[in-house]
């Protein structure tokens, strides 16, 4: 166990929480989830705000690993897939994968969520101009999360203080 300096980001007053990059301050948590997905199968399974700290030098740190997730690596490789898909444009491979994740209801429409997943997944693509696929998953390149590159690591520690 290891005491870390900081303030719960609840506990932040407005003013101060405008001196924050939230645009950042919400990525590394995201790239630091996907990274514990994807790459090392647990996950930090109890985020609330009380559990995110601010440290003085502006990292966010995630504390109380006192309750975790784990994924299967079969379910790590349909994320992952399921991500990509979606990134690429691929609505049709993105609503298959996700039907072989979920458990399909007697009342399920599989044409209907294929399309409706397909119409999300374009909407996507076109207000970005691009797939997120161009985009690197992280500041040195794209972290292997790239189809010929799975499995992957970051190298990074996936409960580590994370830059914001």
């Amino acid at each position: 166990m290891e005491f870390v300096p900081g303030k719960k980001i609840t506990d932040l007053s407005p003013l101060v929480r405008m001196d924050f990059d939230g645009a950042a301050l919400a990525e590394d948590p995201f790239r630091a989830y996907l990274e514990q997905i994807l790459v090392h199968g647990f996950f930090h399974a109890d985020p609330h705000p009380g559990n995110v700290f601010i440290t003085p030098d502006h990292r966010i740190a995630l504390l109380d690993l006192g309750m975790v997730g784990r994924i299967l690596p079969k379910l790590q490789e349909d994320l992952l897939q399921l991500l990509l898909a979606v990134a690429e444009g691929h609505g049709d491979e993105a609503a298959n994968i996700a039907i072989k994740i979920g458990e399909k209801k007697k009342e399920f429409a599989s044409k209907d969520f294929t399309r409706r997943i397909g119409d999300i997944v374009a909407q996507q693509k076109t207000a970005h101009g691009r797939t997120d696929a161009d985009r690197p998953l992280s500041p040195g390149g794209n972290a292997g999360f790239g189809r010929e590159r799975y499995p992957c690591s970051t190298g990074a520690d996936p409960c580590s203080v994370r830059r914001c």
